[in-house]
């Protein structure tokens, strides 16, 4: 069996709580380059995404991907969830849903009690 190597990124391209809006999307961006020049796919990365992440940061971050390649990490946009953490996982299953069909999160949030509750606690 080949053995694949484990690529650890700098924690400052993870670390988007105290980014602005441009450093996170130069963040994102870096995390869609390989991380080398050679890069096939033994060298892989999957970008993991952290800190303030909830459901309305959800369309932003896939559309920079470009892809659902990614792990969205959302403890606070979970337990912070204004209808309790149950609520908070469904709000972001409906974002992902949202984003999968093309529908804007407002338009979504309409059929979405969970997801609508979080735009309006979190923001929009």
């Amino acid at each position: 069996m080949p053995t694949r190597r484990s690529i650890v990124w700098p924690a400052s391209i993870t670390c988007m709580s105290t980014a602005s809006a441009e450093n996170s999307r130069i963040r994102r961006r870096t995390c869609r380059r390989p991380p080398a020049a050679a890069a096939n796919d033994a060298d892989a990365v999957l970008p993991v995404f952290s800190s303030g992440q909830w459901a309305g940061t959800l369309p932003a971050t896939y559309a920079t991907v470009g892809s659902a390649d990614f792990m969205f990490l959302a403890g606070g946009g979970i337990l912070a969830h204004p209808d309790g953490p149950a609520a908070g996982v469904k709000s972001l299953r409906q974002a992902y849903e949202a984003v999968a069909a093309e529908c804007p999160l407002d338009e979504a949030a309409e059929g979405s009690p969970e997801l609508r509750a979080a735009l309006g606690f979190f923001g929009s």
